[in-house]
């Protein structure tokens, strides 16, 4: 069953497990393996998960952690949803509850979009 729930600070481990597999799989063929690598040794993943742990909706399935946004007021910051659980409505599941919770309306940018052919390849 999927729940909803305020991150705390006994989630942060699994957060920054998801993160970084996130970041290792999907954002590979815009960042490349030597920024990924940089980016994740430099602690900078790490850092994103705890200043943004007190601003973070969960979403979990049957009580395991799955997915996770970070907002600041009504800016979403990042969303990520771990990879086996990609494609499967998750990320759009997190997003209404979120747009609903915050009383926002999320609209959607990657800066990285026209480097992202996965993306784009998605999206047709």
């Amino acid at each position: 069953m999927i729940n909803y729930r305020q991150a705390v600070k006994g989630d942060a481990p699994r957060l920054k497990e998801i993160a970084k597999r996130v970041i290792s799989t999907n954002y590979l063929p815009f960042l490349g393996v030597e920024n990924i690598a940089t980016f994740i040794e430099s602690g900078m993943s790490d850092k994103e998960i705890d200043d943004g742990l007190n601003d973070c909706t969960l979403l979990t399935l049957d009580g395991q952690i799955i997915g996770f946004t970070i907002t600041y007021g009504n800016v979403l910051h990042l969303m990520m949803i771990d990879t086996p659980f990609q494609r499967a409505g998750y990320g759009s599941a997190l997003l209404s509850h979120i747009e609903i919770a915050k009383g926002m309306r999320c609209v959607t940018h990657a800066l990285c979009y026209n480097q992202n052919l996965v993306a784009q390849a998605d999206a047709v």
